[in-house]
């Protein structure tokens, strides 16, 4: 029996509840700063996989996103279209006002029939807003409707800054967003099969239309602005585009590199001579300096965290705190991570098994990079003795 409870004390389950990350607002050394080089004015970088931020500038900063929207319009006509085969016919609704913008357009004329597939490729590849504004239409009814199932859905996945007015992502009165809300956006979106197909093609021949019987060729902005530019943009797999006045060029993208797959979201580059797509320059320079990074486990599950002791009625034991899954984050190669948790030194045996929350952080420098909380469940007092004198305690107590 005495064995059997020194057992029991010692069998202390760590249950992995809920991750979080805490952000660097600045690079761990120069050499290895993801950043170095960017002309955009709000940027983020992230692991797509755990939430890890690598680094970020003024991420939760109000700003205009452009044509960044348009991941969230092709989501929702993803989400909520029973076959993308079905057919919509384009109005003059759709159109309104489109070419006075000088909106970037598919080019669907009244009485063209594209598919909803048509319409969320030429929506994600060449940024077309009359497919947006289709796709919105079909989607809800109407532009006020859409609008509201966007805000509705970026509230239910934690885009807690953002505010959508458009389906296209022109400039609007009250509309904005942030490059961390665009990437948890992204994030969520490359769940969705289709979502995550759509937005990785190169290009996307049409269904035929009226004034394209052999259907609308489609080319991807990131990899045709590339293409033109000589921008090398090796692992980048996918993402969006966007540019308004008050946007300046921005770009959201996951790439591979290194066995990491990270999320990048920068706004804010200038207009630059000699660089006609500064975005997608950024994206070159984000990828090159990415180079440096390597996924590296820091905690493993055969390594103990911390140790406690245990006291109950009839013994005092020694636990040590282990995960149940290894954290593996991205590092520059020359940087070390030092690990630091909340828990007590020790803790007494109740009438009911303790379930303690741990908030481990893991620095560098002094700086916290990454946060996970877990829950530790720690069994009650089993002896018959220790319980009568917990309960005389709580009576005494009142």
């Amino acid at each position: 029996m005495k064995n059997l409870t020194k057992k029991i004390f010692t069998l202390v389950t760590c249950l992995l509840l809920v991750f979080s990350f805490c952000t660097p607002t600045y690079a761990y050394t120069e050499n290895s700063d993801i950043a170095k080089g960017l002309y955009s004015t709000h940027y983020i970088f992230m692991d797509a996989d755990s939430g890890q931020v690598l680094s970020q500038k003024d991420a939760d900063e109000q700003i205009s996103v452009a044509s960044l929207t348009k991941m969230m319009t092709v989501l929702l006509a993803i989400e909520n279209s029973s076959s993308l085969n079905d057919r919509i016919t384009i109005t003059d609704d759709m159109l309104d006002g489109l070419y006075e913008e000088e909106a970037s357009v598919a080019g669907y004329t009244v009485g063209d029939t594209p598919t909803i597939l048509d319409l969320c490729y030429a929506t994600a590849l060449p940024s077309a807003a009359d497919a947006a504004n289709a796709l919105a239409i079909h989607v809800a009814g109407s532009y006020e409707a859409f609008y509201a199932m966007m805000n509705a859905k970026a509230s239910s996945i934690g885009m807690n800054n953002s505010v959508f007015q458009s389906a296209h992502g022109l400039d609007r009165d009250g509309q904005h967003s942030t490059v961390r809300d665009m990437a948890t956006l992204l994030r969520y979106g490359l769940q969705n099969a289709t979502f995550k197909e759509i937005f990785s093609a190169h290009e996307y021949t049409t269904s035929p239309t009226i004034n394209f019987p052999s259907g609308i060729q489609l080319e991807h902005t990131i990899w045709s602005s590339a293409d033109v530019n000589g921008y090398q943009i090796n692992g980048l797999l996918g993402g969006k585009t966007g540019y308004t006045g008050d946007a300046g060029r921005c770009l959201a993208y996951w790439a591979n590199i290194n066995d990491m797959n990270i999320i990048g979201v920068t706004q804010g580059a200038p207009s630059i001579p000699g660089f006609p797509s500064s975005n997608i320059k950024d994206a070159e320079t984000a990828l090159i300096n990415l180079s440096a990074w390597h996924p590296k486990a820091v905690l493993t599950t055969s390594q103990a965290i911390t140790n406690i002791t245990y006291k109950s009625f009839m013994h005092t034991s020694n636990i040590a705190i282990k995960i149940d899954k290894d954290i593996t984050l991205d590092l520059p190669d020359d940087v070390e991570v030092t690990i630091t948790n909340d828990l007590a030194k020790s803790y007494e045996a109740k009438l009911y098994d303790q379930n303690i929350q741990a908030n481990i952080s893991f620095l560098v420098n002094d700086t916290q990079i990454y946060n996970r909380t877990i829950t530790i469940t720690l069994p009650k007092e089993s002896n018959f003795f220790g319980r009568i004198i917990l309960h005389l305690k709580n009576f005494l107590k009142g």
